[in-house]
């Protein structure tokens, strides 16, 4: 699945480092200057691609480097991951997971030995006065519904919907991360060497595909999850 959408995420990096050198001024530098100043122009368009070069090598190490659940707590903070709460939000119709290509019956009817089992965790979740037991018990019920659900993955895995969502799910959740990487090294760059100056644009700029990302994350992961249910209850 690491092939999912690369060029997509290429194309991210490298325009938000087209960005980046854009409102840091560099271009404007270039373009003032005089032919007389032949050597500086060079120096700076050598800066920019040494610049380029540098955060488009360092981003994609460290998005490899990141492990899947590093990323999806980053990307789903505050919040469960969709798996892991699927179940009960579809039987109390909750929003975000209100889906028109099943009824709540539907589900109900196809997953009724799991509901069972999620009503009788949640008992023992409701009897328990220990916090921390209570905490523990909350976990398990979490655990439980991503595993029956990460199961019925494992039988849809190969179905086109499943997997064209799971595929835009990721690339949204990467994305989301190395927009993060990418603040870093712009912020590591600015105050640690010379070549470009700190410019707060940029960081509003960062802040605001943060935000985008993260909400479209969040949104094709729960696309995902749906979907995976929506295949198996109607599958041949």
């Amino acid at each position: 699945m690491k092939e999912y959408r690369k060029e997509e995420l290429r194309s991210y990096v490298i325009g938000n480092i087209i960005f980046i050198i854009t409102l840091s001024g560099i271009f404007d530098s270039v373009l003032s200057k005089s032919i007389a100043d032949l050597m500086d122009v060079i120096h700076l368009i050598f800066e920019s691609a040494l610049l380029s070069s540098i955060l488009y090598i360092y981003i994609y190490i460290i998005d490899s480097l990141v492990p899947p659940s590093l990323k999806d707590k980053i990307s789903f903070f505050p919040i469960n991951k969709p798996g892991r709460v699927v179940f009960e939000k579809i039987r109390f119709n909750k929003l975000g997971y209100r889906d028109d290509r099943f009824t709540i019956d539907d589900v109900k009817k196809k997953y009724e030995e799991i509901y069972k089992e999620i009503d009788k965790m949640t008992r023992l979740v409701d009897r328990e006065r220990d916090n921390k037991k209570r905490k523990e018990l909350k976990k398990k019920l979490k655990i439980y519904q991503n595993s029956k659900w990460f199961g019925i993955y494992m039988q849809q895995k190969d179905d086109n919907a499943v997997s064209a969502t799971h595929k835009d799910s990721l690339l949204n959740r990467d994305m989301n991360v190395i927009t993060v990487s990418i603040l870093v090294f712009y912020l590591i760059i600015c105050f640690f060497t010379p070549i470009i100056q700190f410019r707060s644009s940029v960081v509003i700029l960062l802040a605001v595909e943060f935000v985008a990302t993260s909400i479209a994350a969040k949104s094709r992961a729960i696309r995902f999850v749906l979907t995976v249910i929506s295949r198996d209850i109607y599958k041949r």
